[in-house]
């Protein structure tokens, strides 16, 4: 694979972490932004993209959610 491709994918999944991440915050656009990276976490886009830069997307799917549920801004 050539390195800006898996430059790229990379990317995407690090944006789709910090997407995860908890907002001070709630609602609004930060919650339809989470919807949406939990809707690629279930896709097979996600799991396509993990298997090209060799990570398995199970791992890094529990790994994401749980990061984010433990990240959770308390009030």
């Amino acid at each position: 694979m050539l390195e800006g491709y898996r430059a790229m994918i990379c990317e995407l999944l690090m944006q789709t972490y910090g997407d995860l991440t908890p907002r001070a915050k709630k609602g609004g656009r930060n919650f339809q932004i989470r919807q949406e990276a939990l809707t690629f976490l279930d896709s097979s886009w996600f799991e396509t993209l993990c298997a090209a830069v060799e990570l398995d997307p199970g791992s890094v799917r529990r790994r994401m959610l749980q990061t984010s549920v433990s990240r959770r801004v308390k009030r």
